[in-house]
């Protein structure tokens, strides 16, 4: 696993709408991006693809324990 100490990072997760049941195409693309510079290029760091609805949390650690936020 890679740990990358980004400006910017997006987390597109997109569903297809037309997905046939007999087909072998995911149901769920998530797509994570990165930019490390302000002005440096925004690179890919992955791509999944899924049958199964993703699961997005949001967490902060407080420095004694991590709880679960609400996405805002």
């Amino acid at each position: 696993m890679a740990v990358i100490n980004a400006n910017l990072v997006e987390i597109e997760v997109q569903e297809q709408s037309k997905v046939d049941e007999n087909s072998f195409s995911p149901k769920f693309m998530v797509k994570i991006k990165y930019e490390i510079n302000e002005f440096g290029p925004v690179e890919i760091a992955s791509i999944l693809l899924t049958n199964n609805k993703p699961i997005i949390t949001n967490t902060l650690d407080t420095g004694k324990v991590v709880v679960k936020k609400t996405i805002e």
